[in-house]
């Protein structure tokens, strides 16, 4: 603080230096003990006696104690005006530099409330807080951005002075209504033909094993209408397999040493489909018949080519998965596999003469489709 030994040289009359020296004195009392507000009072006392720049220098420190930054400025501001030493001067210049840059308080508001504010920055990665909210912004220019979701970004720039604190609220306009716009076509199911009820045709081109039998390809189709996810048809699988030699076996004269495989799968199935962007899953179980025939080729006594064909049918089923990708609205393609069993009697394809009853035998299929969606 500065001293007030100033007061014994201005050209005051000697009664009112004497009291503006006693308040003076007065007011250096209460701002050491911390009474800024009583040490304001006496100063003001002082410099209506009789003015002086080391008044306003001390009115000033109790407004900047106190956070009263714009009125300590201002105190400060005056002080600078009334002297002309330059240590003074440089003392009060750095004071009001100091000040100048402090934070202000600013208070914001929208209506509605809630709105993220985003200082400065249009974009999201500027720090933001939702109204309605204190921000500590510098003296200068700023610009603050309003979000909420359903209204218009809304905006509003201000210039911040030193120790003014300011609020401002901004309204906020509701986003227009989005234009009705026409969904784009994409491939997809036909448009079906009874409400939510739809047919299909697939050619299917497959591999198969079976327990005891080579993996042999086989052409087939399916059949089968939906409703719905749900589907109901049928397929057909046909598998053949060319002459394979086998240990030459002795029956009625005639010695077997080839065997050529057909294998006719045919099943009714059931299952439910899972729609997928542009593609689909179909899961289903079957069941049906297999019929498996075996023709076994050798030559008899008298070295001619002679054949015996053994032909047994039995019970299968199934449980298989196919996935659709669609091409057209009504052409798809895909690929699927199945795992079942078959149950019941079977030829022993190394031994014409024997049937293996009441017998179980694993199966698999994999196959690729064409689909066609009616």
């Amino acid at each position: 603080m500065w001293a007030g030994a100033g007061f014994a040289n201005e050209p005051a009359e000697a009664s009112k230096a004497s009291a503006a020296s006693a308040k003076f004195s007065e007011g250096q009392a209460a701002y050491n003990a911390g009474r800024y507000r009583e040490a304001i009072a006496a100063f003001r006392h002082a410099q209506r006696l009789a003015p002086h720049a080391f008044t306003l220098f001390n009115i000033a420190r109790c407004h900047e104690n106190l956070g009263e930054v714009a009125l300590a400025a201002e105190h400060y501001q005056l002080a600078l005006e009334q002297t002309t030493d330059a240590s003074t001067r440089l003392d009060v210049i750095g004071r009001l530099e100091r000040l100048r840059k402090l934070p202000v308080k600013i208070f914001v508001g929208s209506e509605p409330n809630g709105a993220a504010v985003t200082i400065d920055r249009a974009d999201r990665t500027a720090a933001s807080k939702q109204t309605p909210a204190v921000l500590q912004l510098s003296p200068g220019r700023h610009c603050l951005f309003f979000r909420k979701r359903g209204y218009q970004l809304g905006s509003r720039c201000l210039v911040v002075r030193a120790g003014q604190e300011q609020s401002l609220t901004v309204p906020l306009e509701a986003e227009p209504a989005c234009p009705k716009v026409k969904p784009c076509t994409v491939p997809g199911p036909a448009k079906p033909l009874l409400d939510e009820v739809y047919a299909n045709f697939s050619a299917l081109g497959a591999l198969g094993w079976s327990a005891g039998r080579p993996l042999v390809a086989a052409p087939g189709f399916r059949v089968y209408a939906g409703y719905r996810n749900w589907v109901f048809g049928g397929h057909l699988l046909y598998y053949v397999a060319g002459q394979t030699p086998i240990e030459p076996e002795v029956a009625d004269g005639v010695t077997y040493d080839k065997v050529a495989f057909r294998w006719m799968l045919v099943q009714a199935e059931s299952g439910w489909v899972f729609p997928l962007p542009h593609a689909r899953i179909e899961l289903t179980g079957g069941i049906g018949v297999s019929i498996d025939r075996v023709e076994f080729v050798g030559q008899d006594v008298q070295s001619k080519q002679t054949s015996r064909i053994s032909e047994k049918g039995a019970f299968s089923w199934s449980v298989g998965a196919t996935i659709l990708g669609y091409v057209t609205s009504w052409l798809s393609a895909g690929v699927g596999g199945r795992f079942g069993m078959i149950h019941g009697g079977r030829v022993d394809k190394d031994q014409p003469r024997r049937v293996a009853e009441n017998s179980h035998f694993p199966y698999l299929n994999f196959w690729g489709t064409l689909n066609f969606q009616l």
